[in-house]
């Protein structure tokens, strides 16, 4: 019995003499791992790994063990030499960071499910305002198709003309909830997909609310190159750049508000004339809970998650700076492979 392993167990060599290894086995170490260590080494083959011990006093040490048979002169096994060395401080420090690192993912991903509700919650305001004119639409026809009636004036045709403009506006209402519902749907897996579509659709669901509210909103396309990404989360990601420049547009009360998007291959900008991002406050703009909306509340995790998006789940890059009049975010992608020369 080495002085060295009685130093860190923490025993006395009297008190390890005649005891099996079950002295200091943790608990954490299940019975099966000892199993397979014994049955190696008596088939005559050398055994290394990791083992956590249990110290006098209770408390646990990390070894790197290398266990081999001893032979003697007619090559039967008579023995066994093992070496320790002792790795508890690198295994702890190990096993720290692992935890640090799962409650961090933890963290990212309950921030990401509040950034999620929150965008579900502007989107269900949107799809609100972009139901009301058709259905204001579908009261005028229902009245009027009451009136004819009374007064004995509805006819077939009258009758079809009706039905077919409530069949349409029907339909645009059924499209906009089918929209919202695949904007949320969670990727599966990376599609073929470019940033004009991507953007056609954010448009097709807030280009009402935008409209709205007076801002004038220009694309301008100069190339267009196919990706493969997670096409709803890139979507959701320009659905809140859009939403922060409209937000800006508004509460700095702007003129003559305009959201400018360009769009070069595999490259996306989109930049707004609110004035731009105080240069205070610019080097925490991606920081999470971090939000510059004072009139408006805000979660401060859009342009945290939107980095996480493009960064870590799609390999791409998320910049931002200021323009000549106000701010310009920008989305670089990794294009489609078959595209890259």
């Amino acid at each position: 019995m080495s002085q060295a392993f009685c130093d860190t167990s923490g025993y006395t060599e009297q008190e390890l003499i005649g005891k099996n290894h079950n002295i200091v086995r943790h608990p954490d170490i299940p019975k099966e791992a000892f199993q397979n260590l014994w049955k190696t080494i008596k088939e005559g083959r050398p055994w290394q790994g990791k083992i956590k011990n249990r110290k006098k006093d209770g408390g646990h040490y990390w070894v790197y063990a290398h266990v081999e048979p001893l032979r003697n002169a007619l090559g039967k096994i008579d023995g066994y030499y093992a070496v320790r060395i002792d790795i508890t401080e690198m295994e702890d420090m190990s096993i720290s960071m692992q935890r640090q690192e799962e409650e961090m993912r933890k963290q990212r991903e309950l921030m990401e499910q509040q950034a999620r509700l929150a965008h579900m919650g502007e989107m269900i305001s949107m799809i609100a305002h972009q139901w009301r004119q058709p259905l204001s639409a579908i009261a005028a026809v229902a009245g009027s198709m009451h009136l004819k009636a009374r007064v004995g004036k509805f006819d077939a045709d009258a009758a079809l003309d009706h039905a077919n403009k409530i069949e349409e506006l029907s339909r645009h209402m059924s499209e906009t909830i089918d929209d919202f519902r695949n904007f949320f749907k969670p990727d599966q897996q990376e599609t073929y997909t470019n940033f004009q579509t991507m953007i056609d659709n954010v448009l097709s669901l807030i280009g009402g609310t935008l409209q709205s509210k007076g801002i004038v909103v220009t694309v301008d396309i100069h190339t267009l190159r196919p990706l493969l990404t997670y096409e709803n989360k890139v979507k959701q990601v320009l659905i809140n750049l859009v939403k922060n420049a409209e937000d800006a547009l508004l509460e700095n009360e702007i003129e003559n508000p305009r959201i400018h998007i360009e769009i070069r291959g595999a490259y996306f900008c989109i930049r707004d004339n609110a004035g731009g991002i105080p240069d205070a406050v610019m080097p925490r703009i991606f920081e999470p809970y971090f939000s510059t909306k004072e009139k408006k509340d805000g979660t401060g995790l859009g342009l945290y998650m939107s980095k996480i998006i493009i960064e870590e789940h799609c390999h791409g890059l998320l910049e931002v700076e200021n323009s000549d009049e106000g701010a310009q975010f920008c989305i670089t992608l990794p294009p489609a492979e078959d595209e890259v020369s």
